[in-house]
């Protein structure tokens, strides 16, 4: 499991998310965001934020291989971690 509260102790409040972000955010959390240019930027924006532990962007590549047909064993607990991290965060997902 990932350590939440490191993560959320180096990740940004929610209010520092900028919105285009945000948005997207949330279709990842809710498997509605499916254009792969969208999930990294996604990605790319929660790992300058946080480094490869941030849960919200282990999620956004694991949901990109998924889209992709390829599957991770990690998915669902990947999943858990990003959920929990971003109610953490303010999120209501």
């Amino acid at each position: 499991m990932a350590n939440i509260a490191l993560a959320k102790e180096m990740g940004p409040g929610r209010d520092e998310v900028p919105e285009t972000v945000d948005e997207a955010t949330t279709g990842l959390v809710n498997s509605t965001l499916t254009d792969p240019v969208k999930i990294m930027d996604v990605a790319k924006w929660w790992f300058r934020h946080g480094g490869a532990s941030n849960p919200v962007y282990r999620w956004s590549i694991t949901w990109l291989m998924q889209l992709t047909g390829s599957r991770v064993r990690e998915g669902p607990e990947r999943y858990r971690n990003a959920v929990q991290y971003l109610e953490e965060l303010g999120y209501d997902v």
